[in-house]
């Protein structure tokens, strides 16, 4: 029982410290639409008139998005508000840029499900130990 409990409590604490190291690394909303601008900027080639708009539709974007997040928004929101980054983003770029830019989303999307994905998969790995290490001693 004693081991279930360190098993426990070390998985606890590796989600603590890795929920702490993440929140410390989140940039204010300025410094994270200035990240994704000048990722865009480079990818897209978007003229100075272009960066202005980009940089303003993603600070409301990430202002918007950390009032859901204290608040605890559910997904519904979230998605509409991911809708309304993309219509605004269409009314600034072109289409060659959109469809760039929409295919760099959908990666973007790739990556955050498969990370989803690994986590879960991880979580259930976990659990299948700690039922293991229960059965184990209850024997």
């Amino acid at each position: 029982m004693k081991s279930i409990l360190k098993t426990i409590a070390a998985v606890a604490a590796f989600f603590m410290f890795a929920f702490a190291a993440n929140a410390q690394q989140m940039p204010n909303p300025e410094e994270a639409a200035q990240r994704v601008c000048n990722k865009l900027a480079s990818e897209l080639s978007l003229d100075d008139s272009q960066k202005e708009k980009v940089t303003q539709i993603y600070q409301e974007h990430f202002q918007e998005i950390g009032k859901y997040k204290t608040r605890g928004a559910n997904t519904s929101e979230i998605k509409e508000s991911r809708e309304e980054l993309h219509k605004q983003m269409k009314e600034v770029l072109n289409d060659e840029q959109f469809e760039k830019y929409a295919s760099m989303e959908k990666e973007r999307e790739e990556r955050i499900n498969q990370h989803k994905e690994q986590m879960k998969d991880d979580m259930q790995d976990a659990t299948e130990e700690l039922e293991d290490v229960d059965q184990e001693e209850q024997e």
